[in-house]
């Protein structure tokens, strides 16, 4: 797997341990990020650190033995050894913990990953832990680190205030995000130029584990085709994989209906009623779920709605995650029709899903390439290239999109200080001088206080031509490389 150094992470986690006092502290991310790897990297240079994973087939008695192992191993202390197994539980491995580190007067830090696999239901844990961490932070002795790729966890034990969870985390969630774009060609593929790498992570995102699947020295074309077309891909099943930590297996089939339903270009609830036939109570069910564990979010409106029906107007829900994107847009199109030739090339992912200029799939890269900008929006700084070109000195903005009966924009950022209305437009393909001339025009109703900045995004990069034609429109133009630096 490739290397990715997660610095910052890393340096956040040791500013944990080295604080005075004990912590309580949750490691959050998707799936594949990579949070188990900047643990276990972190926690192995540390001796006052065990790491303990938990299993998914692991009974109740399985993980407790397998926990006491860990601890013996880390400390060499016979402590937990010496209990009556049938007389073990959490309660108990928490309380002689405490006693332990108390008469050594050092603390220990113990980090709990796949977090749902050891609190599964009937294993006490949780409780456990919310009592014992009382004791904890009185002595400062112990610290917690909670870590799981299961948002539906998070939600049932934290998310609320009956929650069992809430309220006893020392700092805000330490999250492990995607790499950056300009970091998956460096880190990742830096011999693909910049339209190949964006158009990999508009398929992939910035997984560290998706990436580390496809072989950069093949060449682009052949590398995506191995990764996610062939027989012995990944992907066929990462889908139930990833859905599977959220939901159990009687919903499962359903929830993926319905993400069928909503794919790239996003959908109502009375759009996905319509087409799947399912109850009006079930999808209201799922989808409020689906957005509660981040895998759908809505899409603020900033113009005036149309109301497309008697009840008033319908809310769009999105994907979140660019895999999931690729997956019900692009994947699932073409998976009947893998096969595998006589020389071992895949047949699906060539120059006939490809335009010599840009690498356009139909129907998936230009609403993909939005996503990809408004992902850079909500994760970039304010040192970035994207945000000097739109003069945004800090993150304190509202971003939307606006729709009417007569025009559509992708994005509009509205600085909550400055006053200036960036009105954007994301363009993957050929060049259209006309689309310069309808950014311009297109009616968006502003405060009499407030300016106007149209701005073009494109990919690939623009001819001189089309600058020129930008520049006397008064169009901001940024073209693909500026989102690499």
């Amino acid at each position: 797997m490739t290397y990715y150094p997660r610095t910052f992470e890393i340096n956040e986690l040791k500013k944990f341990a080295e604080q005075d006092k004990a912590g309580f502290l949750y490691v959050r991310g998707r799936r594949r990020i990579g949070k188990s790897w900047v643990l276990i990297n972190w926690s192995s240079k540390r001796k006052n650190c065990i790491y303990f994973s938990g299993k998914k087939d692991a009974t109740k008695q399985e993980t407790l033995r397998q926990f006491i192992q860990t601890w013996y191993q880390a400390t060499q202390s016979k402590i937990l050894l010496e209990l009556r197994f049938d007389l073990i539980s959490w309660d108990r491995i928490f309380s002689e913990i405490l006693l332990y580190q108390t008469k050594l007067q050092q603390k220990v830090i113990l980090i709990f990953d796949e977090i749902q696999w050891i609190a599964k239901e009937g294993s006490g844990f949780i409780g456990s832990l919310k009592a014992a961490w009382v004791s904890f932070e009185i002595s400062g002795f112990v610290s917690i680190v909670v870590c799981g790729s299961s948002n539906k966890f998070f939600s049932d034990k934290v998310g609320g205030e009956e929650k069992i969870l809430r309220g006893i985390a020392t700092r805000s969630p330490l999250w492990i995000h995607p790499v950056p774009l300009r970091d998956v060609k460096k880190f990742f593929f830096p011999k693909w130029n910049e339209q190949e790498v964006a158009l990999t992570y508009l398929l992939f995102g910035g997984v560290p584990y998706y990436l580390s699947q496809l072989e950069g020295r093949i060449g682009f074309v052949h590398a995506i085709n191995r990764a996610a077309f062939s027989r012995e891909s990944i992907f066929i099943h990462e889908v139930d994989e990833v859905l599977g930590l959220e939901f159990n297996k009687a919903g499962l089939e359903t929830v993926k209906k319905i993400l069928s339903g909503i794919n790239i270009f996003g959908a109502s609830q009375s759009d996905v009623r319509k087409t799947l036939e399912i109850s009006s109570s079930t999808v209201s069910e799922v989808f409020e779920k689906l957005i509660d564990y981040g895998i759908l979010f809505l899409e603020e409106d900033f113009g005036k709605r149309v109301s497309i029906s008697r009840k008033g107007i319908e809310t769009r829900y999105f994907l979140r995650d660019f895999y999931l994107n690729f997956y019900f847009s692009v994947y699932q199109k073409y998976v009947k029709r893998i096969l595998t030739n006589s020389d071992g090339k895949n047949l699906i992912f060539s120059d006939s899903l490809l335009s010599k200029k840009g690498y356009y799939i139909e129907n998936f890269s230009g609403k993909a390439f939005e996503n990809l900008v408004r992902d850079l929006f909500l994760n970039n700084s304010p040192t970035s290239c994207l945000f000097k070109k739109l003069q945004l000195v800090d993150n304190d903005f509202e971003l939307g999109t606006y729709r009417s009966r007569t025009s559509q924009i992708d994005l509009v950022v509205k600085h909550n200080r400055d006053r200036l209305v960036r009105i954007i437009e994301c363009k993957w393909g050929q060049e259209n001088s006309h689309e310069i001339d309808e950014l311009c025009h297109k009616a968006f109703p502003l405060a009499p206080t407030e300016q106007r900045m149209n701005v073009m995004i494109r990919s690939p990069s623009s001819s001189k031509r089309y600058e020129k034609i930008c520049r006397d429109n008064q169009v901001i133009l940024l073209n693909l490389s500026d989102l690499f630096k």
